[in-house]
């Protein structure tokens, strides 16, 4: 996909742990389709922790047809312990 022309102003970051439901619904093209109509530069950060019902994969054909759009695949960590 080609890039948006003006530098990053902005990133923002999607974490995600079993989102099936919430990428089926087009929360993801909710926000791209808001992010293209700003005049900045902006990214999306998908981020992964782990997920076991498909998540990953329908993040990584959302990256595949959208510019501006990085996936990070985070094994799952359990919770930070103090």
């Amino acid at each position: 996909m080609q890039a948006v022309k003006n530098p990053t102003k902005i990133s923002v970051i999607l974490p995600s742990y079993n989102e099936m439901q919430s990428v089926a619904r087009g929360v993801l093209s909710e926000v791209y389709a808001y992010l293209e109509k700003q005049p900045y530069g902006w990214e999306i950060v998908l981020t992964d922790d782990g997920s076991t019902d498909g998540t990953l994969d329908a993040l990584y054909a959302f990256e595949k047809t959208h510019a501006n759009v990085i996936v990070l695949d985070n094994p799952h960590q359990g919770k930070v312990r103090q």
